[in-house]
Formats: structure tokens, sequence, C-alpha cells
């Protein structure tokens, strides 16, 4: 059939998962907004994405195990999703959103999960794209417009997310 695609096999796996008891993730690292140049009032989305994608990885030289978003609204740039790569990590949004910044572009996504992430937990937020303010006239294809990407890893949770608005 034309078009046709193969999904790969859905492996079901043993729960609770390892990141189920939050309690044994005692190492937290609380974002640090100043340090970083991140903003939580809808804007700078350049300076937030890249200081958000700073801070994971500075949390990660902690060895923290829990990382906690502030409240707010991070404005995230199309061209630098939010990449996860942790291992033995809840990651908290705490009740933050990450809005995509209005673009044009045919494709892109807002949360990243890639390769070496293994027994992370994302949790917490919400996940909100720009479909109503995208600007369709650039282009053509933007079916691709993804709010999150799972491009690899291991024992991968996502709960309490919500993600709407993507194209």
């Amino acid at each position: 059939i034309e078009g046709e695609q193969i999904l790969p096999e859905i492996a079901v796996t043993e729960t609770p998962k390892l990141t189920a008891d939050a309690s044994k993730f005692q190492r937290e690292y609380v974002i640090e907004l100043k340090r970083f140049n991140i903003h939580i009032d809808n804007s700078h989305p350049v300076q937030t994405s890249k200081g958000i994608n700073e801070a994971l990885q500075y949390a990660k030289t902690l060895n923290a195990n829990r990382i906690s978003f502030p409240k707010g609204t991070y404005q995230i740039d199309e061209n630098d999703p939010v990449v996860i790569d942790h291992e033995d990590t809840i990651i908290d949004l705490n009740g933050a959103t990450l809005q995509l910044q209005s673009n044009g572009a045919g494709s892109y996504s807002i949360v990243d999960i890639v390769d070496g992430a293994k027994h992370v937990r994302l949790t917490n937020g919400s996940l909100r794209g720009d479909k109503d303010t995208h600007d369709y006239s650039v282009g053509s294809g933007h079916e691709w417009g993804h709010g999150l990407i799972l491009h690899g890893g291991q024992e991968v949770e996502v709960d309490h997310i919500t993600i709407s608005n993507v194209t």
C-alpha cells in the first residue's frame, strides 16, 4: 500500500516504573531563572530555550535526580526545543506551560526526548503549540508541528502532561 507506515512493536513493561516513587528522588534542583536568563512571562523564546537546556545540563553536573520548574509560561523557540537526555530523573514542570513561539516553520517540536534518556519521567505541565497564530503562508506542509518527540530513550514516562494546539 502506498504511504503505508510500519509502526515499531510496542513493548508492555511492568508498572509502576522506577520513577513512580517520587520520594526516592530527593536530590532536587529548581531551575534557576536568573542564572540562565530564562523568562516565565511568555517572552524571550531564544534566551529561554537556550537557558532551559543549559539549566537541564547543569542539573546533571549536580547529580540532581529531581528537576523542578518554577510556575510560569516559558516561550520556546521553534528552532531550539527543550532536550531531555537524563537518567534516573524526574523532570517536574510543576504546572508550568512550555509555549511555542508563533512561527511559520513546517516542522518543530517543543520537547525532544533523545538517546541517553533512561528511567526518566516528564510530568505535571503543558506543552502548547502555535496552531492558532501559526503563519501558514510561509512555505508549505505545516503538519509537522509536534509537542513531544521521542527520538530515543529507555523506560521513559510521560504523565500528567497536556499537549495541545500543535500544527
